[in-house]
């Protein structure tokens, strides 16, 4: 298995069940998004993009399915980021 395939495999038991606002199966928009990058690193990014924000995974269940670091970095920028982002609560 491809580190592609395992990132997909992972992001579609994580998100089992999770549908999007239209409906679909959130593994849909996971798998849109990984088609409109170029490089296998970009597209495990985009396939993976929410796995750490809206489900039980964390960084370090991804390092121990064997993510490498600079992978783990771009997830954990992209949370912060969206953190960062939110408006606190009233």
């Amino acid at each position: 298995m491809t580190s592609l395939e395992h990132a997909i495999s992972i992001a579609a038991s994580a998100h089992a069940g999770y549908l999007a606002d239209d409906k679909e199966p959130y593994i849909f928009h996971l798998l849109r998004v990984m088609l409109a990058l170029d490089t296998e690193d970009e597209r495990i990014v985009g396939v993976q993009h929410d796995v750490v924000e809206k489900t039980a995974l964390t960084l370090d269940s991804l390092r121990s399915e064997g993510f490498p670091g600079h992978i783990l970095e771009r997830f954990a920028n992209k949370a912060m980021r969206r953190s960062k982002n939110r408006l606190p609560r009233s």
